[in-house]
């Protein structure tokens, strides 16, 4: 019995010695993994590899090179989008022109097709100016210098669909008492994305009903408009709904839509426009 004791002994730390030294021996690796893990299309930075093992190095390097040919594409990609816009600018402008003219100069029937080709050369002129503004997004400018006042922002943003459309009187803007939003973003982008979420609750949501605009406390902003009711029934249970009207570009039938699921799809595109700054 005395000769098994100190087997019985050495069994358990030579098992936690082994399990010690495998650790150390991979955190390399999973060090490695974290910061592959980390990278997105807002974070193309070179994974750092001068503390890595000689073995691992090899593959830091293959990561860097094809995360050197990624940026390289999603710039290419921005330049065109970016270039595109800008070029086609002036050419609906000039068109945009003169369909006015022609407008003046005719009558009847001709006079209403003339104001149909003018109506569809706006729409086109405002998705260039989407498309512009997109590029102008994806290129980084959503980071700013230091902490700004946001709700500054959003007032003047609201200020300026109200001017617009001084009619219709649909936008109904309200600030909790005590509420603020601060963040280290820039405010052009901030404006650009404020602009896309009020436009698409004016332009879609229901005619007879207003837009509410709030603020609350936390930071948190709401986007509300009206529309047909939600039916479970209609959307076959599909948790999947309100993710896939996150995604950029996506459309919704109006029976899918009401009022509290389509603030929350504002509120999250709000949210996720800056996630990748940090918090305010």
């Amino acid at each position: 019995m005395a000769l098994f004791l100190p087997v019985l002994v050495l069994i358990p730390v030579s098992v936690l010695l082994i399990w010690l030294i495998v650790r150390r021996t991979l955190a390399p690796v999973d060090d490695l993994r974290r910061a592959i893990e980390g990278k997105d299309g807002g974070n193309m930075a070179p994974v750092p590899s001068g503390m890595l093992p000689r073995e691992l190095r090899p593959i830091a390097r293959s990561v860097n090179h094809l995360l050197t040919r990624l940026q390289s594409a999603f710039d290419v990609e921005r330049e065109f989008t970016a270039n595109s816009a800008h070029e086609l600018r002036t050419p609906i402008a000039g068109a945009l022109a003169q369909t006015q003219m022609l407008i003046a100069e005719l009558d009847g029937p001709r006079k209403r097709r003339a104001q149909q080709i003018e109506t569809s050369l706006v729409n086109l002129g405002h998705t260039a100016e989407k498309l512009l503004q997109l590029a102008r997004a994806e290129a980084g400018i959503g980071a700013g210098a230091g902490n700004v006042d946001l709700a500054r922002v959003l007032e003047l943003v609201v200020t300026d669909f109200e001017r617009s459309d001084p009619v219709s009187r649909r936008l109904r803007f309200h600030r909790e008492a005590g509420a603020s939003l601060n963040g280290s973003y820039s405010e052009d982008a901030f404006a650009i994305v404020l602009r896309n979420l009020i436009e698409n609750a004016v332009l879609h949501g229901d005619k007879a009903e207003p837009v509410d605009i709030r603020l609350e406390k936390g930071g948190v902003v709401r986007i509300i408009n009206g529309a047909a009711l939600l039916s479970p029934g209609r959307t076959g249970g599909n948790p999947q709904t309100l993710r896939t009207w996150q995604h950029r570009f996506s459309r919704f039938r109006p029976w899918i839509v009401d009022r509290r699921a389509l603030a929350a799809a504002d509120e999250c595109r709000l949210r996720g426009a800056f996630a990748r700054h940090g918090p305010g």
